[in-house]
């Protein structure tokens, strides 16, 4: 079973590349990511993204494994820059967002983790098709056989974009844009569990799946992810009111 996961996201992958070097922009998602309104709006704005280590650059009592985390392996990752007035940041001005308003290259969900599996989560991930992004199909392209044996394309990815793409000493503007989407409008598992890492997923509006008032208000996508059994998914995406089977189990017991 693994293998033909490994296999299917690889073939997954090779789809996309193709897109991508078509000239199309790709929006990539898992079957267990759930749509409230159309993302490409959206995706489409420049938003106000900024240097997630912005947030961490002061002090935190919280914080100092987070920041060296973001400092030493993703100095370029870029964050939604807007803060809640109960959990202000350093970097931030609270309910507004601030920040250049730029088109990354590439967004992907925040999956609040910044170990080798970490920071984005390719259940929902936005590709951009220009000249930075075609370098990382090809490079994905050279490499996928290695995603046979991994097992799992978001170790994959990250490892790639961990590597000369995104942190190469190139100039700036070679250099691929990658940033997190908001966690209060792009809903992913560890939101669901009430889990947050970073000071920017403090949002106007935010609230997680232990706190009342979840989901967020005008939230846009969903993703049933962070559980170890696909018989735990149905219950998230009831949460959301995005489960709609008749006999509310899938698969069959």
């Amino acid at each position: 079973q693994s293998q033909s996961h490994s296999a299917f996201n690889a073939f997954a992958l090779a789809a996309l590349c193709d897109l991508v070097q078509m000239g199309r922009d790709v929006l990539w998602m898992d079957a267990d990511t759930v749509i409230q309104q159309d993302p490409r709006p959206w995706l489409l704005r420049p938003q106000p993204y900024v240097r997630c280590r912005r947030f961490v650059d002061r002090p935190r009592r919280d914080g100092e494994q987070l920041k060296h985390r973001v400092l030493t392996h993703w100095p370029h990752v870029l964050c939604y820059n807007q803060a809640d007035e109960n959990g202000p940041s350093e970097a931030l001005t609270p309910n507004v967002a601030q920040g250049p308003m730029l088109q990354p290259d590439l967004q992907m969900m925040d999956d609040s983790r910044w170990d080798s599996a970490g920071p984005g989560n390719t259940g929902f991930v936005f590709v951009r098709s220009n000249c930075r992004t075609i370098f990382l199909t090809r490079a994905i392209q050279r490499t996928i056989q290695l995603l046979l044996g991994t097992q799992s394309d978001q170790r994959f990815l990250m490892r790639l974009l961990h590597g000369p793409v995104i942190d190469g000493p190139h100039l700036q503007s070679k250099r691929l844009s990658f940033a997190l989407l908001p966690a209060s409008l792009f809903l992913n598992g560890p939101l669901f569990h009430g889990i947050t890492t970073g000071p920017w997923q403090k949002q106007k509006g935010m609230y997680t799946g232990r706190e009342e008032g979840f989901p967020p208000a005008g939230w846009i996508a969903a993703h049933a992810s962070w559980v170890e059994s696909h018989y735990k998914k149905p219950p998230m995406l009831k949460r959301v009111g995005a489960w709609h089977l008749p006999n509310g189990t899938y698969p069959h017991k």
